[in-house]
């Protein structure tokens, strides 16, 4: 498991008007995501965020959605070296006051999906916005699969998702608001 780094300052990302390319000759732009309606965006201050796979093309795109819109983040991945460089860059782009703290985890490891979720409490007080976010795919042909690949695949697209919308959904369920977002990619 990783070690919870938390920065109390970190920047906006300012996307531009570029949401007509988003999806040109129908292949996914990452430089500019259209994901999420700017209105509702405005509406998310002050709202924490817990990404996993923040580190990928979804993920990163979709902190630096939030960010810009006022949210405070807990960012996972894999290699905290990236997270850190990903915080970086956030903190570099454009003055925002908030909070954001990351960890690297390991979702095969359930051991790690809970310290995540220590780390994010400890870091965040409690989760109002859960985007799920990280996932793995095998890519060989299904009769060269092994039942260590298919665990593999299982934890981290469904346990560690099930495990993380379990822990956060008790603090929104008593907050009496929440957000529980599953995104899938290939």
């Amino acid at each position: 498991t990783g070690s919870i780094d938390k920065r109390h300052q970190f920047h906006r990302r300012n996307l531009g008007n570029g949401r007509k390319d988003c999806f040109r000759r129908g292949t996914f732009c990452s430089k500019e995501v259209a994901i999420l309606d700017v209105k509702m965006l405005a509406s998310l201050k002050g709202k924490n965020v817990f990404l996993t796979g923040a580190t990928g093309g979804i993920g990163r795109e979709l902190a630096y959605q939030f960010a810009r819109s006022g949210c405070n983040l807990f960012l996972t991945g894999r290699d905290r070296e990236r997270l850190s460089d990903l915080v970086d860059e956030i903190v570099s782009i454009d003055k925002h006051y908030g909070t954001t703290g990351f960890q690297a985890g390991d979702l095969e490891n359930t051991q790690d999906v809970l310290s995540l979720v220590e780390g994010a409490n400890n870091c965040l007080g409690k989760i109002d916005i859960l985007v799920n976010c990280a996932g793995s795919f095998i890519v060989k042909p299904l009769f060269e699969s092994s039942l260590d690949d298919f665990d593999m695949s299982f934890n981290v697209n469904v346990r560690a998702p099930f495990l993380f919308s379990r822990e956060f959904a008790k603090s929104m369920s008593k907050s009496g608001w929440g957000r529980i977002i599953n995104i899938g990619s290939s």
